[in-house]
């Protein structure tokens, strides 16, 4: 150790005399670089103007002739300015006279015809546009990467490039010449060549500058600062030995478990993958059994629907019939007990003409025969009369009659008649149709009594049940047509009695329904086929179900242990929520150089596809900050930023899928009393007594995005006070619905919510966030992971 402190101490002596010595020959050259950067910067101005002059020859404006001035902005407090004031003393833009206008910053910006941004300035071009945006404006820039412009010129040694985007062109309602088109470069890969030289010329200048600049501000800072670091050295040396040390055996540990973790995350992703290509499969199997479930219970019905008509027109047809051969039966009985009268009228008066010719003598006797037999013709008459009508009557009826034997003939159904014992009497040519035998041959064949050829085996229970209860029964039974095709009959047997409620008959109607009894046999073989795979899909789901648990104990092992947070921030608290069983959000925690890390991450999604990208995240994080002892927040953003694109190859290109992550990092120095923290898109809360000083991220991912792949993250520093209390969060407490009407909790209810809570105890602040999101959400389900982080200074 005192050989280290001996040959620290030495060192710095040298290093202070060679940089006296080389002092003033900095600043000289420092001097004269600027100077000859001046004089080609005003060749290199003029010539843009010209080009930009030019270029108002190739676009149109809207409402030209009604503006009488031709306006020229530009942005920041550019040389170019000059350049552009004497173009505008001589000439004109359609015969306008030029005005040029002058903007400090984008808020500044009014509508102007033209103007002009270049990137030394590091203004960004996409609020650029939305400021200007709907203005009519062309805007044109210098030496911006490919594509982010209207017009963008890069010159290389004195020779004049752009490229022109023709998509912002027309949104602003602009239109350019094709040949202005043509003698733009048209690749990306074209301008990324040009603006990589120019990029790297400038950056080379810029470094020159910058570390001269930098090399004078550091070293007279060295000067005043390094006798007490020296005094610091020696201690600080001692607790980085033992922090590298323990740091070193964290770090073994953590490979050894993030190996072993990511190895068995290989297996079970292969076996999840297997697990859910099956589960597709027999999902749409499921489905298709389902579809033909659904068609064969729709015929089915539709089937059971007109057999039930055919039933219905059947029974009524059946009653009309019986009623009309009650009234026949009655009307002939009427007809036989008039004949009877008649044929005694007709005798009566015979042995009245006997009794004329043999009692001729007796006058009186005579007159009063034929007074008799004068009422007797009367009389037969009137019967004679009725006889008719009774005859028309019957002739009605038959016709009646006739037309149901069509029905019962011309139906489908079989409809046989029976005595009350069961015997076979009569049946119709349905019968036939259906069975294929004659009355007569099936007869001969199966027999003449029911309960002889019924294929049902409990018919002399039904037999005793329609007697016995006085109404049709409806069964089924197999039976075989004459071909010996197997076919299924559903029969109603209905009982007809006599007027002493004796049983007279027995009518049976049969209807063919095979086909919806072999549409049951499927609907029951698939039922059995859905069954057996929905169980296999249970076992498969309960499979994955555990896979997925064994990954959340995983997840668990990486995140920092309360206990080690609470070493070195003593007032803190985490409310971890994950939406599923695994998690996008996870929180990453690690003392190191005696300043605390500490990060609140929400990763693109969430459950198993989140918690992949919370594993690389935290994987990137440990080499970072453990083995590169990177320690300033927006640095480990940069870092972080670059590591999720190598590791997810992304390129940029429109339509990849932009996966990466959402965090608040701070580096909090308690001896130092200083917070620093970078942000993308997740602020960061401090509330001071009654005051909240809110810090704003960078509106950026840590990843790929299409507007914005180069820029650096912001690194922000406060000077903490006593009792500040911080908060970090992810975006799933404010977005969480709920509530009485579904609505988002939203920012403004969570900082009233801070605000009531930040002066008690942590613990008791977690209970109540916590308490707090279970009533808000309510019924509804969990729409994110929910992760915040307190601490008190």
């Amino acid at each position: 150790m005192c050989y280290q402190y001996s040959e620290m101490k030495a060192g710095l002596k040298a290093y202070l005399v060679t940089f006296i010595i080389s002092l003033n020959f900095l600043s000289y050259c420092a001097f004269s670089q600027d100077r000859s950067k001046l004089e080609s910067a005003v060749t290199e101005n003029e010539l843009r103007v010209i080009f930009i002059y030019n270029f108002t020859k190739y676009v149109e404006w809207e409402n030209m002739d009604d503006i009488e001035e031709f306006k020229i902005g530009i942005l920041g407090k550019d040389l170019i300015t000059n350049v552009f004031n004497s173009l505008a003393a001589s000439k004109k833009v359609n015969g306008k006279p030029i005005r040029i206008l002058n903007f400090k910053s984008v808020e500044d910006i009014r509508k102007v015809q033209i103007l002009y941004v270049n990137k030394k300035y590091q203004y960004d071009l996409s609020k650029v546009l939305d400021k200007m945006y709907g203005n009519n404006t062309l805007l044109v820039s210098a030496n911006y990467p490919f594509n982010q412009s209207m017009i963008n010129l890069i010159i290389i040694d004195n020779k004049m490039n752009f490229e022109v985007n023709e998509g912002i062109i027309e949104r602003e309602r602009l239109k350019v010449s094709p040949g202005l088109i043509k003698l733009a470069i048209k690749s990306s890969s074209t301008w990324e060549d040009l603006f990589n030289q120019v990029e790297k010329s400038l950056e080379e200048e810029k470094k020159v500058v910058k570390l001269q600049k930098d090399e004078i501000i550091k070293q007279q800072d060295e000067i005043t600062k390094q006798k007490e670091a020296i005094k610091k050295q020696s201690q600080e040396i001692k607790e980085q030995q033992n922090e590298i040390v323990i740091q070193k055996k964290e770090i073994t540990e953590q490979k050894s478990r993030l190996f072993d973790l990511v190895k068995e995350i290989d297996v079970q992703q292969k076996i999840l993958a297997e697990k859910i290509k099956v589960l597709s499969e027999k999902e749409i199997e499921i489905k298709n059994q389902h579809q033909k479930i659904s068609d064969q219970q729709g015929r089915m019905a539709l089937q059971t629907n007109i057999l039930g008509e055919q039933q219905k027109n059947i029974t009524h047809q059946k009653n009309l019939m019986q009623d009309q051969k009650d009234k026949i039966n009655k009307q002939l009985a009427q007809l036989e007990a008039q004949k009877v009268i008649m044929y005694l009228f007709i005798a009566v008066m015979i042995i009245s003409l006997m009794a004329i010719f043999l009692f001729y003598r007796s006058y009186r006797i005579k007159k009063e025969a034929n007074r008799k037999l004068e009422e007797k013709n009367v009389a037969i008459s009137a019967q004679n009369v009725e006889i008719e009508s009774q005859k028309k009557i019957v002739e009605q009826k038959n016709k009646v009659l006739e037309k149901l034997s069509i029905v019962a003939s011309e139906t489908d159904n079989s409809v046989i008649i029976m005595d009350a014992r069961g015997n076979l009497e009569w049946a119709n040519d349905g019968f036939t149709k259906l069975l294929g035998y004659t009355f007569e041959e099936f007869r001969k064949e199966k027999g003449t009594n029911l309960k002889k050829i019924s294929g049902n085996p409990e018919i002399e229970k039904l037999l005793n049940e329609i007697v016995s209860e006085r109404k049709s029964v409806i069964y089924e039974a197999p039976s075989k047509t004459k071909n010996g095709k197997e076919i299924w009959l559903q029969t109603t047997l209905t009982p007809i009695f006599k007027e002493d409620g004796s049983l007279k008959r027995l009518v049976a109607i049969e209807s063919d329904i095979t086909v919806r009894k072999n549409a049951e046999d499927e609907i029951i073989k698939q039922k059995e086929v859905v069954e057996k795979k929905s169980h296999e899909l249970s076992i498969a789901l309960d499979d994955i179900i555990k896979s997925i648990a064994y990954a959340q104990k995983i997840q668990r092992a990486i995140l920092p242990h309360d206990s080690y947070i609470k070493k070195h921030i003593k007032n803190s608290f985490v409310l971890y929520k994950p939406k599923d069983i695994v998690s996008g959000d996870f929180y990453w925690f690690n003392h190191i150089d005696n300043k605390s890390i500490i990060a609140a991450v929400d990763c693109t999604g969430h459950g198993v596809p989140g918690a992949f990208m919370s594993m690389i995240g935290h994987s990137l994080l440990n080499s970072i900050v453990i083995e590169n002892r990177i320690t300033q927040p927006a640095e480990i953003l940069n870092n972080l930023k670059h590591g999720i694109i190598g590791v997810l190859k992304q390129s940029g290109k429109i339509g990849e899928a932009q996966d990466g992550m959402d965090i608040a990092l701070c580096s909090i120095d308690s001896k130092a009393g200083t917070l620093e923290y970078a942000g993308a898109y997740n602020p960061l809360f401090i509330y001071r007594k009654k005051d909240l000083i809110e810090i704003k991220p960078d509106k950026q991912p840590v990843g790929i995005s299409y507007k914005k792949t180069d820029e650096s993250f912001t690194n922000h520093e406060v000077s903490l006070k006593k009792d500040d209390t911080v908060y970090m969060f992810s975006d799933g407490f404010i977005d969480q619905f709920g509530g009485n009407y579904n609505k988002r909790y939203m920012t403004r209810r969570f900082k009233e919510l801070l605000e009531e809570i930040h002066t008690l105890e942590m613990e008791e602040q977690h209970k109540i966030l916590e308490a707090t999101i279970e009533k808000w959400q309510g019924e509804f389900e969990q729409i994110d992971d929910i992760t915040v982080i307190g601490f008190r200074i």
